[in-house]
């Protein structure tokens, strides 16, 4: 389950480098339903109305989204393989696409299936009718 994903070039340390806003703004005009929305990189996708935009945040050289569904982690990872980069998770997950399956893959090699932020409370048993927390 992810509540914010990031296209990065991976961990932070010696040698890494951030997405520029040119190489940023190349590879989101690369899709006819994406736009730049200002030079520091606000990026947005239109999913066909303004009320299901999703929008892309270039923030110190990494692009982050937040409560991404299934669709927006397919062209995260789209946009990802255009820049060279990966998605990574707040744990360093990394997601990718299996079998036409969206995963995380662990450090440690361990494969789950992409669980969207909103859908915990699908899964859960319900509640009874009087507990509203």
């Amino acid at each position: 389950m992810a509540e914010h994903l990031r296209i990065t070039r991976g961990e932070r340390g010696p040698g890494w480098t951030r997405i520029g806003p040119d190489e940023w703004r190349r590879a989101v005009e690369s899709f006819p339903d994406m736009r730049v929305l200002n030079p520091a990189g606000r990026a947005t996708w239109d999913r066909g109305s303004l009320k299901r935009a999703k929008l892309f945040e270039l923030a110190d050289g990494e692009v982050v989204v937040s409560l991404p569904s299934e669709q927006t982690v397919r062209r995260m990872i789209a946009l990802a393989d255009r820049l060279g980069v990966q998605v990574v998770g707040p744990r360093g997950e990394a997601y990718r696409v299996r079998n036409n399956v969206v995963v995380a893959v662990s450090a440690e090699g361990v494969i789950t299936p992409f669980v969207p932020a909103g859908e915990r409370s699908r899964s859960a048993a319900p509640k009874p009718w009087w507990r509203f927390w």
